[in-house]
């Protein structure tokens, strides 16, 4: 399926899309989309959370921007309210869940995620090679998946080599 992005936001190059110098990868048509699963009111009321981030802690400042961006990114005015197939399309992208924002006054870490997991409609891997040695990344993504959302993983590449599976540049977590 081709990427098509929001015109004005990034750049198509084939295979990925990237905006200043961050690749995302979308499993499904993250960015046709209109930007993480717009939804009418009825499928809000489902999950607490647009998304969740998961990452190495290595690359907690990346995740913080992607946080930060996301959550005041201001979707395209002639968008806002359009009918899609998933819904209608929201004005903003949030909240998004992160665990240092999120979790800081957590007793109970597993519980907490796995909890944000369910609550969470998307998840967004921060791809890496830290992301890929990271056991907690790995667990996430196979919880995530195994709420049967799959189709709603999407990866944004920091850092490594997206043909480099099995290498010690590769940036996919297994999972």
């Amino acid at each position: 399926m081709p990427i098509r992005p929001l015109s004005g936001f990034a750049k198509n190059t084939g295979s990925a899309v990237e905006y200043r110098g961050v690749y995302a990868i979308p499993c499904r048509a993250f960015i046709h989309k209109e930007v993480l699963g717009a939804q009418d009111e009825a499928v809000t009321d489902t999950y607490k959370y647009k998304a969740y981030i998961s990452y190495s802690h290595r690359d907690s400042r990346w995740a913080s921007w992607l946080h930060r961006s996301l959550e005041s990114y201001r979707i395209p005015r002639k968008l806002v309210g359009t009918s899609t197939e998933t819904g209608k399309v929201p004005s903003r992208i949030r909240p998004v869940f992160r665990d240092r924002d999120d979790m800081s006054s957590a007793t109970d870490l597993a519980g907490t995620v796995k909890q944000a997991l369910s609550d969470s409609e998307n998840m967004i891997v921060v791809c890496s090679p830290s992301s890929v040695a990271s056991h907690w990344v790995n667990e996430e993504i196979r919880h995530f998946a195994s709420l049967g959302r799959e189709a709603n993983i999407f990866c944004v590449i920091i850092d490594g080599d997206p043909g480099g599976a099995g290498t010690e540049a590769d940036c996919f977590p297994a999972a």
